[in-house]
């Protein structure tokens, strides 16, 4: 079900097409995250962030 949508918002010109379902989720997660208030600093020391 995921694949289906992250396939519908790749097709109106994001660069989601470029990325995989775990990225979108990674990036999505953190997007809530630091909506929530988390320190920005805190999400990149998170497994896959940081880099």
């Amino acid at each position: 079900m995921l694949r289906k949508h992250v396939d519908m918002a790749a097709g109106e010109g994001t660069t989601l097409a470029e990325k995989s379902i775990h990225h979108s989720l990674r990036h999505t997660t953190a997007i809530h995250l630091v909506k929530a208030g988390v320190d920005i600093a805190t999400i990149s020391q998170w497994p896959g962030h940081s880099g």
